[in-house]
C-alpha cells in the first residue's frame, strides 16, 4: 500500500512492511509536518524509486519481505538522482548489521526499533539538517 497523506513539507520516502510499525512511523511524521510515501515492501519501493522524483529522505527497514534493507539501499544508490538522497536504515539490531557494507553503500544513520515518538522526530530532522549542511552553496 502506498500512501501520500499529510501537510505540504519534506518528502519521507519509508519503506516498512509491519503495518503497525509503519501506522506508528507515518502518524509520527505526519504529526511533525512531513509528507510521507509509504511502501511496505522492496519490489514497490523500487518501482517507486525508479519513477519518482528522489524525497528527502528514506527510511529503509532492514528486512523486508521480498529482500534486504542493504540490497534496497544498493539499488537505490545506483539511481543517479537518488545518490546523495539521506538514508536511515530501521532495525532492530544494529550489532548483526553489515555496517561495513552500510557505509560503502553511503548509509547516513541508523534507528533502532522500536522507536520512540520524540527519538524518531529526533532523528528524522538530524538526518534532514546533517544533508542540507553536506548540500553545496550555489552562489
Amino acid at each position: 500500500m502506498t500512501s501520500t497523506k499529510g501537510s505540504p513539507g519534506l518528502t519521507i520516502l519509508m519503506v516498512e512492511n509491519k503495518e503497525d510499525t509503519a501506522c506508528l512511523l507515518e502518524f509520527v511524521l505526519q504529526k511533525n509536518g512531513y509528507r510521507v510515501i509509504h511502501s511496505n515492501n522492496g519490489s514497490q519501493a523500487k518501482s517507486l524509486i525508479s519513477a519518482m522524483d528522489p524525497p528527502d529522505a528514506v527510511l529503509l527497514d532492514m528486512t523486508l519481505p521480498d529482500t534486504t534493507g542493504l540490497d534496497l539501499l544498493d539499488y537505490l544508490r545506483t539511481q543517479t538522482r537518488w545518490q546523495t538522497t539521506p538514508v536511515a536504515l530501521l532495525t532492530t539490531n544494529v550489532e548483526s548489521l553489515d555496517s561495513v557494507r552500510a557505509a560503502g553503500l553511503g548509509v547516513n544513520d541508523y534507528i533502532l526499533k522500536p522507536v520512540s515518538p520524540t527519538r524518531l522526530a529526533m532523528r528524522v530532522n538530524r538526518l534532514l539538517a546533517d544533508s542540507k549542511r553536506k548540500q553545496p552553496r550555489v552562489a
